[in-house]
């Protein structure tokens, strides 16, 4: 029997029981869909951490944040910071504070423009900190703007252009507070696209001293938080052993009034990509449990249509159709059902790749499509087809003739 004839064969036993052959073939399938889905995503999400974390181009930058207990009166600031710069030139570029607001803003320009955005406290050191920010009108903070809490502003691309693209110079009211926008943001990270700095030392003003308990203790601590600028990622770990030492110095050996934690921005791109090897392991298991299943449905529906044609299987011995024969028969037929349900996990692959970006948060941008993962998961399938049909090919296989033809 050829393939032709097997294929028209194969069809011919589908259409018998078709509730099962329907189900067989939807597990096939949804297996299918999760390997096309899984090898279509899976670039464009390392893609996207790759591009985020460019707009950054920091990654020798450290989030540096200390907790101190609100009853401890030795609290590291802002010039504990920047005495440790200057003392380490050779590892650390800059440092400056950074808070964030923790009330949601909205800010209404002479426009009359609204919007919610996120409002960052910094110095005059910041832009140094994050080589990825540039000004594409104005300039920054000075100094004396930050010590004499000016109300004054830096505000973002989206911000910009959600005020007619004309923020610069215009008045920005900000928790009641009129702030003046001295500068505006190139288009890069999203965060700071629709982000509004102040100085610090006015958001401090406007927020008050907040803390937060430790995870284990009811104890209130004040979270300062600090980027670092090492120099080089070769000095991260250098940068973070000096800031560890004048804490220690200054504070004694941590303990449960205080204690730090820090992280590069090369970690957090590196920790995005773990999320995301993560994430692919989940859509791995899932697409190996339903093929296993479909894999098992197409062994259970071989074995049923084995014990149907077992007159027509002891026919054909008779007429000199040997061992091989059989099996050949009923593993083209296996590999032709498990080929169905893979054509139709195409289909479905590519819905579900979309909706995969939408559920990973993946832009269509970053997405496109190929042949390769189509051809591998037919590939899969048809493996699947031929491994779990080789059983119900053994079993037809080693009926004797007449045993066969005298069945009932």
């Amino acid at each position: 029997m050829d393939v032709k004839q097997s294929f028209f064969t194969a069809l011919r036993n589908m259409s018998v029981n078709k509730v099962r052959c329907l189900q067989v073939v939807l597990g096939m399938a949804v297996g299918v869909a999760s390997v096309v889905t899984l090898l279509n995503i899976s670039q464009p999400m390392f893609d996207v951490a790759d591009y985020v974390f460019s707009q950054y181009n920091s990654p020798d930058t450290i989030n540096f944040s200390v907790m101190t207990n609100e009853n401890n009166i030795r609290r590291i600031g802002i010039e504990d910071m920047r005495q440790l710069a200057i003392d380490n030139p050779d590892i650390i570029k800059a440092v400056s504070p950074h808070i964030y607001a923790r009330l949601p803003l909205s800010i209404k320009g002479a426009s009359g423009e609204n919007g919610n955005y996120s409002v960052f406290g910094v110095d005059e050191n910041y832009m140094q900190t994050m080589s990825g920010l540039s000004l594409a009108a104005g300039r920054f903070f000075k100094p004396m703007e930050i010590d004499r809490e000016q109300k004054v502003c830096v505000v973002g691309y989206s911000v910009n252009e959600n005020l007619a693209g004309n923020a610069l110079g215009s008045t920005l009211r900000i928790w009641g507070e009129n702030y003046k926008v001295i500068g505006v943001f190139d288009l890069c990270a999203a965060d700071y696209n629709l982000g509004v700095l102040i100085p610090y030392t006015n958001l401090k003003r406007l927020q008050g001293e907040i803390t937060t308990p430790r995870y284990d203790s009811n104890d209130k601590f004040y979270v300062d938080t600090y980027y670092m600028k090492a120099n080089g990622v070769e000095n991260i770990g250098k940068a973070r052993l000096a800031a560890e030492a004048m804490l220690k110095e200054k504070s004694g050996e941590m303990n449960r009034d205080w204690y730090y934690m820090s992280a590069s921005y090369r970690y957090f791109q590196e920790s995005a990509k773990t999320g995301i090897y993560q994430t692919l392991y989940c859509f791995v298991l899932f697409a190996v449990v339903v093929l296993f299943v479909g894999g098992v449905g197409i062994m259970n529906m071989m074995l049923s249509g084995v014990q149907a044609r077992i007159r027509e299987i002891g026919i054909r011995k008779a007429f000199g159709a040997t061992e091989q024969d059989i099996k050949k028969q009923f593993l083209t037929e296996a590999v032709i059902i498990s080929l169905l349900g893979g054509l139709l996990g195409c289909v479905f692959g590519v819905a579900g790749t979309y909706i995969g970006c939408w559920l990973t948060i993946t832009p269509l941008k970053f997405l496109h499509f190929s042949i390769v993962p189509f051809a591998i998961a037919l590939l899969v399938a048809v493996g699947t087809g031929a491994l779990f049909g080789v059983y119900p090919a053994r079993q037809a296989a080693k009926m004797e003739p007449v045993a066969a033809i005298n069945a009932d």
